[in-house]
């Protein structure tokens, strides 16, 4: 089967789902298939496209539009980031909150806005790393489409 792979990142590779390399992009191969074999599109630093087979015939262009590795790689950090800020928030408030406590036992004003600030910005922090290191991790597979 002759196999076009056309992409405009030269890094996007064209595997076996063992993991073969078969070849780079751009590229005209001649290639060995059966109706078992699996493929996956991927390449250094593009995230991997879901497997896939082609149906037997004589030849199939693949037009590859890569996703990045990079920002799904930043999004996790970002994620992970944020959540470590939010508990970090978290824990500093309830720390403060006891604080107060113990000093209201012993007659002391304790001011409640320091950890009312603090437990907003943990808040705030952990909500808006989250969804930008959501936003990122759902960065999808690899796509293409297969020209007959």
């Amino acid at each position: 089967m002759q196999v076009h792979l056309l992409s405009p990142n030269d890094r996007v590779e064209l595997r076996r789902a063992t993991g073969e390399l078969l070849c780079r992009a751009p590229c005209d191969e001649d290639l060995s298939v059966n109706d078992a074999d699996a493929f996956v599109i991927g390449g250094p630093g593009v995230v991997p496209s879901e497997p896939f087979t082609f149906r037997l015939r004589e030849q199939a262009t693949l037009r590859v539009e890569p996703s990045s590795l990079a920002a799904r790689s930043f999004g996790k950090t970002v994620l992970m980031t944020g959540a470590a800020i939010g508990i970090a928030s978290l824990v500093a408030s309830y720390v403060y909150l006891g604080y107060c406590l113990h000093s209201a036992l012993h007659d002391n004003d304790c001011a409640r806005t320091p950890q009312q600030v603090m437990f907003g910005l943990g808040i705030g922090s952990s909500l808006l790393a989250g969804v930008g290191g959501l936003i990122m991790v759902a960065n999808p597979p690899t796509k293409f489409t297969v020209v007959e």
